[in-house]
């Protein structure tokens, strides 16, 4: 597990996680990275506060989470990432 991963799991409940990109079509080449995406659930109270961020990533955003609003608010845009997760 990944800190990134792990800073997810301290914050909210992780209910989806995919690799993603070039990895996931069997189009990667010996350099490519592997791109990680996934969506979690904030506790009720913390969705209130709306102080938590609605992402987590790490530096390089090959890893990247989702709150879950902000993941469906990018499914009604059609977001290829968010479709892309669902795939």
């Amino acid at each position: 597990m990944t800190e990134t991963e792990k800073k997810v799991r301290k914050i909210g409940t992780l209910i989806i996680k995919v690799i993603s990109g070039s990895t996931s079509f069997g189009l990667n080449t010996p350099t490519s990275d592997i791109d990680i995406r996934g969506v979690y659930v904030l506790p009720w109270e913390d969705r209130l506060r709306q102080d938590i961020g609605d992402q987590v990533a790490n530096e390089t955003n090959d890893e990247t989470y989702w709150e879950i609003t902000k993941f469906f608010r990018e499914l009604s845009r059609a977001n290829p990432q968010a479709l892309e997760m669902l795939y």
